[in-house]
């Protein structure tokens, strides 16, 4: 399968490029920086080695994978190599943090409650629950201020410590919450395989953003659980997926799947309901795709193809990842991604191709 990325920072240098050759070798340069939905990492660099062959070209890209890796390209000397960076405690040393993106966290109490101040907290990803009382936390933030905010608010609500990797601004923090302390360590880049033409001096011809050693952030917090007086939303029995609160909705959507409800149409009207619309009930509308999708029915089909078109980025992993199981409309998909593509509907195109990506 192929392997997407994006590169996070870039440098060209062509002071030594004879001058005929200039002009084309930027233009060339452009086109291998872009970050397209789908332009593959191997692609990538089969236009970093063309370029390695202009003679006296140099150049750096900061690339960052799919699996949230980051690493750097090197073009010099008519050759292209690829080094590692690893994240860091220590700006001086190689300090690996013990903490992974997006953990699983459990909360006690009212998890709704913690689910909007999180959303409502700078986050910019989803949180997502994961059923039951856990949640797992999003990796990207808007600023240092909001994560701490949110965090020092949500914490008498966690009832396990957590330890996850946040990135504001792609520049990566450890996140530590435990024993009534909250830590916040900017985390340093390292090349942990030194030589020639490695460390901190392609670091900055690529201008990859590393936190300062001055942003970390150790608080001691209050124990009190602070109470909403927020109403909850009101529940009409009648419209079990579509009033009450996140839990309740979910909950009557479990309750239809544990008995094999057949209400499809119903099911599909919830999902499309406004009152499901709000982004405090992606989480709604994820149960109801995993749910329908495992129907390999027209009408079910027709859903997932208005939602690879409308549906919220924040929902449409969890569609791109069930559109297969819709037979006729997996068959449709190659035609209908490259029509999207024809008329400059570039995401939809994307999607489409997302989806077919996802074969089991």
């Amino acid at each position: 399968m192929a392997i997407y990325d994006r590169v996070l920072g870039s440098h060209l240098d062509v002071s030594e490029v004879p001058d005929a050759a200039r002009a084309d070798a930027q233009r060339r340069f452009y086109k291998a920086i872009e970050n397209e939905a789908d332009l593959v990492a191997q692609d990538r660099l089969a236009r970093v080695a063309e370029l390695a062959a202009v003679p006296g070209l140099r150049l750096a890209l900061a690339c960052e994978g799919e699996e949230l890796e980051r690493y750097l390209v090197i073009a010099q000397d008519g050759g292209v190599r690829t080094v590692a960076l690893a994240s860091s405690r220590a700006f001086d040393q190689f300090d690996p943090p013990g903490a992974g993106a997006r953990p699983e966290v459990r909360v006690t109490g009212d998890i709704d409650t913690v689910l909007q101040r999180v959303q409502r907290g700078g986050a910019l990803d989803p949180i997502y629950d994961i059923g039951g009382t856990a949640v797992a936390m999003p990796l990207r933030w808007a600023n240092r201020e909001d994560l701490v905010r949110t965090l020092v608010d949500i914490a008498p609500r966690l009832e396990t410590p957590v330890f996850f990797v946040a990135e504001i601004e792609d520049r990566r923090f450890e996140v530590s919450l435990e024993l009534g302390r909250l830590r916040v360590t900017p985390l340093a880049l390292f090349a942990p395989g030194e030589g020639p033409g490695y460390g901190e001096a392609f670091f900055e011809l690529a201008r990859l953003p590393v936190p300062s050693p001055a942003e970390r952030t150790e608080l001691v917090l209050r124990q009190r659980v602070t109470e909403t007086i927020a109403a909850p939303p009101p529940r009409d029995p009648g419209r079990p997926y579509t009033t009450g609160t996140l839990e309740q909705r979910r909950a009557s959507i479990a309750a239809a799947m544990a008995s094999k409800t057949i209400d499809l149409a119903r099911l599909i009207a919830a999902l499309q309901d406004p009152a499901n619309a709000d982004s405090r009930y992606d989480q709604v509308r994820r149960d109801l795709y995993r749910y329908l999708g495992a129907h390999d029915t027209r009408e079910v089909a027709g859903l997932f193809l208005w939602a690879l078109q409308e549906e919220t980025d924040t929902v449409i992993e969890t569609v791109t990842q069930l559109a297969h199981r819709q037979s006729a409309l997996f068959a449709a998909l190659p035609g209908l991604a490259d029509a999207a593509e024809a008329r400059g509907d570039r995401r939809t195109a994307a999607r489409m191709r997302a989806a077919l990506d996802e074969v089991p």
